[in-house]
């Protein structure tokens, strides 16, 4: 991240501090919510992580992540990093855990307290608090973090209830979430995006049950807290763990298929579209063109024993109508909900995939057809 990103985070957002300003000892502190999202799909528990994340800046980065929120800071800190109130989980210099779980899922998710209230029960006895430090940032190399960090867990209530298929339930489908006014379009712009906003692909993966030794309940003196950061452990997940997390084999959300949905928005607001009946369709389709040169090679290459399923797949994006599945109904005029349905993004994209498949196994049915 770079240095106007910090800046950004400390004085603008006020999702950190910097203590040891002036020294050669300077330190990032942040408070963060982490909220384990937990879901009964088929009868295995689930958990809501995004696997794919679109930064302001253009940066695509891959990896599993919870819901997450700095708390944010309400009162200036004097540069003393003893300061037992810097690490304690009711500081008073941020506000509260329970205010920042109520602003993660909604800035996310897009999920509004009533809906919190409606569909999530917190497991009020899984709540832990821990302390990292002196941990060296991924984000901003050599600069040494402190991380207080309160994890919530909460369960979804009836996965089968109609209110939370826009979180892909009750089949697990991935969907996707913009963060400010995101749009891919912005980033091509002189301006830029404002910093902070982001584009999420979330995607429901089965639990690894963690072994009691490596959770850690938050005991109150201070000595606990400092042991507690040193004898935590993370288990990381390899590729294989990943993989074999997925209860039921489907295709993953296209990367641009996601950047089309968070390109609709910027779209709609065009003057030209106003006077359109649908707006919403060609603003979608605007700009795109089947790809016909590869849509060619996938026809003559489709029985090829070399030709496999993934590289069909892969050819399949050269027509851009599969981005349609990304939308959704309308509520407010031409807006897109950025929080998709679990049956726009999550079945009929998979029904429609399906269906190409079934031609591609048909094509090859005189070889390896039949297998599949």
């Amino acid at each position: 991240k770079s240095v106007d990103h910090l800046f950004w985070e400390t004085f603008e957002q006020r999702g950190c501090i910097i203590t040891g300003l002036g020294t050669n000892r300077l330190k990032r502190v942040t408070h963060l919510v982490k909220i384990k999202l937990m879901a009964d799909i088929f009868g295995v528990q689930h958990i809501l992580q995004s696997r794919l994340q679109f930064q302001y800046d253009g940066q695509i980065i891959e990896r599993l992540q919870v819901p997450l929120r700095k708390l944010l800071w309400s009162r200036d800190v004097n540069d003393d990093i003893e300061n037992p109130e810097l690490q304690s989980p009711t500081s008073s210099f941020t506000e509260s855990w329970r205010t920042g779980v109520v602003k993660a899922l909604h800035d996310r998710l897009g999920l509004c307290l009533q809906w919190q209230k409606t569909h999530l029960e917190e497991d009020v006895h899984a709540y832990h608090f821990k302390v990292e430090d002196n941990v060296e940032s991924d984000g901003y190399p050599g600069l040494s973090t402190m991380y207080c960090i309160h994890q919530i867990l909460f369960n979804v209530v009836d996965v089968e209830s109609a209110g939370v298929q826009c979180i892909g339930l009750p089949q697990g489908q991935e969907f996707a979430t913009a963060e400010g006014e995101f749009n891919f379009t912005g980033q091509l712009e002189e301006s830029g995006l404002p910093i902070g906003t982001q584009l999420n692909i979330w995607t429901w993966h089965r639990e690894l049950k963690e072994s009691r030794a490596n959770t850690v309940r938050f005991k109150r003196s201070r000595s606990d807290v400092s042991i507690m950061a040193k004898t935590l452990t993370t288990h990381v997940l390899d590729a294989a763990e990943i993989h074999d997390q997925h209860l039921i084999k489907r295709v993953p959300l296209p990367a641009l298929s996601a950047k089309a949905l968070a390109a609709l928005q910027s779209k709609l607001s065009s003057s030209q579209l106003e006077k359109v009946p649908n707006a919403i369709l060609p603003a979608a389709m605007e700009g795109e063109r089947t790809n016909w040169t590869r849509v060619k090679r996938m026809a003559s290459r489709i029985a090829d024993p070399k030709y496999t399923l993934k590289n069909f797949w892969e050819d399949l994006q050269a027509f851009p109508e599969l981005h349609l599945h990304l939308l959704d109904k309308t509520t407010e005029g031409n807006k897109v909900s950025s929080c998709s349905s679990g049956r726009t993004i999550g079945d009929e994209h998979q029904r429609t995939v399906g269906a190409f498949f079934a031609i591609y196994w048909l094509m090859r049915i005189g070889s390896d057809g039949k297998d599949g």
